[in-house]
């Protein structure tokens, strides 16, 4: 390779791609310790935050109601401090005891359905709202002594792929069912909620390609459960999901949270998985095109090389642990740069520099 002076193209080129090393300092002073997960891990991460304070808006409440009249419910018991204003319980009436038919011990009460009361207001040991009949208008109004309930069993819910997201090495079709499967399972695991198949809800969704059936539609078409949806969305520099739990029976928000993304980090197995968290999360000035990481020197600790198209780039750690150039360490290769690596390939202690450019060419450097 030969060597290029410092005010030529390689050093304009360079001091280019200078941003990319705050990006990757961890792997130039040390290789210990975890490397930055991707997107998919973030937000693996963040769906857990999301699921707890998902659990803890949905109260397990069972009360009475007090008194109607034309324009509202109210109720009173146990629990009714854990409701806030928004949230919907099922009203129902309590009939007859169904027995076992072989040894007849009570097995439980028949219940009908009268419709949803929506919770405009909570006081102390009392709560009021708004009934939202059952669909066809069949069911018999509440009256005082019928039951209000948020069930203590699972809630079930539909969960939407999480927009905003672009994954690498994965498929549009393969990253929805990755994120609504990790969201399903992350859900389910707080023992509060009953997710629908994911399979089943990209189906469903993957019927509607050009449209885009409204939550209360989805939810219809599902059974009934609740539909949940997020995004990923960028606040400034920082990235942020909001989520949105929207009602099956009555089609309004009742749950809206918005949670900065966490960032996840895990042991790397290969050191290309390293590569893409650095693409996607620093921006990059010059066409950066290979990154290398070595100890070319033998002092036990790696250098960094930098390539774009034809020119390589040394990086050492410096005093305050901040990666920086080698004095006149730019080198220019004299075709465009395939890949660079460093390996102790002729047997020493130190790496040497094999670099492919488009002519095909490996050669040892440095």
């Amino acid at each position: 390779m030969r060597r290029s002076g410092p005010g030529g193209a390689g050093g304009q080129r360079g001091r280019a791609v200078i941003v990319a090393l705050v990006a990757i300092l961890g792997l130039v002073v040390g290789t210990a310790g975890a490397a930055r997960a991707d997107i998919l891990q973030d937000l693996g991460t963040t769906y857990e935050k999301i699921a707890v304070q998902l659990a803890a808006a949905f109260p397990k409440v069972e009360a009475r109601v007090a008194a109607v009249t034309a324009n509202a419910i109210r109720i009173e018991g146990p629990g009714i401090a854990e409701l806030r204003p928004g949230l919907e319980m099922t009203i129902f009436r309590r009939g007859e005891i169904f027995r076992h038919p072989v040894t007849n011990q009570p097995l439980g009460h028949a219940e009908q359905v009268l419709g949803t009361l929506v919770v405009t207001a909570v006081e102390s040991g009392a709560a009021s709202g708004r009934l939202v009949p059952v669909a066809g208008g069949t069911a018999p109004a509440p009256v005082p002594g019928d039951g209000a309930r948020i069930t203590s069993g699972r809630v079930p819910v539909a969960v939407l792929p999480t927009s905003g997201v672009q994954a690498a090495f994965d498929s549009a079709d393969q990253t929805q069912l990755l994120l609504v499967a990790r969201f399903s399972a992350i859900l389910e695991k707080t023992g509060r909620f009953l997710a629908v198949d994911p399979q089943k809800v990209l189906d469903l969704l993957g019927q509607a390609r050009g449209s885009s059936p409204s939550a209360l539609e989805v939810s219809r078409r599902l059974g009934g459960a609740a539909v949940l949806s997020s995004r990923l969305v960028r606040d400034g520099t920082a990235r942020v999901l909001e989520t949105t739990w929207v009602s099956g029976q009555t089609g309004e928000t009742l749950v809206s949270l918005r949670a900065p993304l966490v960032p996840a980090a895990f042991p790397p197995r290969f050191a290309w998985e390293e590569t893409p968290e650095l693409e996607r999360k620093y921006p990059l000035e010059g066409p950066v095109r290979a990154v290398a990481l070595g100890d070319l020197d033998g002092d036990g600790r790696a250098e960094l090389v930098v390539g774009d198209e034809q020119n390589l780039t040394l990086y050492r750690a410096s005093e305050g642990g901040l990666p920086a150039p080698v004095d006149g360490a730019v080198f220019r290769t004299g075709g465009l740069i395939l890949s660079v690596d460093a390996a102790p390939v002729t047997g020493s202690d130190r790496a040497q520099l094999v670099v492919v450019d488009q002519r095909g060419e490996g050669r040892l450097g440095v």
